[in-house]
């Protein structure tokens, strides 16, 4: 069984390690503090006995619901842990009367867009040369959506 946790500012700085593992530009505490007290934002994830090892964050949009970023330590990757985390979160939303849940995607992000797609999300749109790799390479984002409950 994998259990789920809440996260708040206090995690700010395991979640910015977390991220900074992850991706290219990792955020900073300070970009993780300001999502928790401007932004309203809603964090879950994993831990391994009390190490955080995963976690997502949502930001709430009217009726709808922003996934920021979903992050899963590399040396945890494989185990489903991000298809549970964001699948538990999908069900709240869902009995929480949320309409959509919109995320983007870099273009290469291969695994994340499988596991989108597996989801149930679809591909709505693109922002050319949206993200910026270490190396310099230009990406696309990839828009995705998932309807949550019809009008």
């Amino acid at each position: 069984m994998i259990n789920i946790y809440d996260a708040t500012i206090e995690d700010a700085r395991v979640l910015s390690l977390i991220h900074s593992a992850c991706f290219d530009r990792g955020w900073s505490q300070k970009e993780f503090e300001d999502l928790f007290q401007r932004r309203n934002a809603v964090c879950q994830g994993q831990m391994i006995g009390e190490d955080w090892v995963s976690f997502s964050i949502l930001v709430p949009m009217l009726d709808e619901m922003e996934l920021l970023s979903i992050a899963v330590l590399p040396n945890q990757r494989g185990q489903k842990l991000g298809a549970a985390l964001l699948g538990h979160q999908i069900s709240i939303l869902k009995s929480r009367n949320v309409r959509r849940l919109l995320l983007e995607v870099a273009e290469d992000n291969v695994s994340a867009k499988a596991l989108y797609t597996q989801l149930g999300f679809a591909t709505d749109g693109r922002r050319p040369k949206y993200y910026r790799r270490s190396e310099g390479a230009a990406i696309d984002a990839i828009l995705m959506s998932l309807t949550l409950k019809t009008a």
